[in-house]
């Protein structure tokens, strides 16, 4: 199992350059991790895990996320979903689904309004499942 950055595939010779050197192979399995970068946000790293910003791809912001949605009487939840691929295309949606639970089950749902706002074409990707989402 080789942990390094890819720099460059070269399919036909069986060869990859990563930022450790040259690689050769008979079969070649790639599993590209994905880098956050909150600091590409302007003003998102100072108000993230705080003032309602909340995001569940980071380790030290994702408790906020529940402690925010019991602590919310009443208001408007924003929920976004990128134009690009990312870890879990319905993660985004999960949150929604699971935090309009909640907000039912502790009764303050008829006091609040939840938007998902989705970059893409639909909401979810996958047709089978996007109609009954939508």
């Amino acid at each position: 199992w080789v942990k390094q950055k890819c720099e460059t595939f070269d399919p036909e010779n069986n060869k990859v350059v990563t930022d450790g050197g040259e690689l050769t192979y008979g079969m070649l399995l790639v599993t590209p991790g994905i880098k956050l970068h909150f600091d590409r946000v302007k003003g998102l790293i100072p108000t993230l895990g705080k003032n309602g910003v909340c995001s569940n791809y980071s380790f030290t912001t994702a408790p906020f996320t529940k402690q925010f949605a019991e602590s919310t009487k009443k208001g408007t939840f924003i929920f976004t979903s990128p134009a690009t691929p990312i870890k879990c295309g319905g993660a985004p949606l999960k949150a929604a689904y699971l935090i309009d639970d909640l907000s039912r089950r502790l009764g303050n749902r008829d006091s609040q309004n939840f938007k998902f706002c989705a970059g893409g074409i639909a909401c979810f990707g996958v047709p089978y499942y996007r109609g009954p989402l939508e």
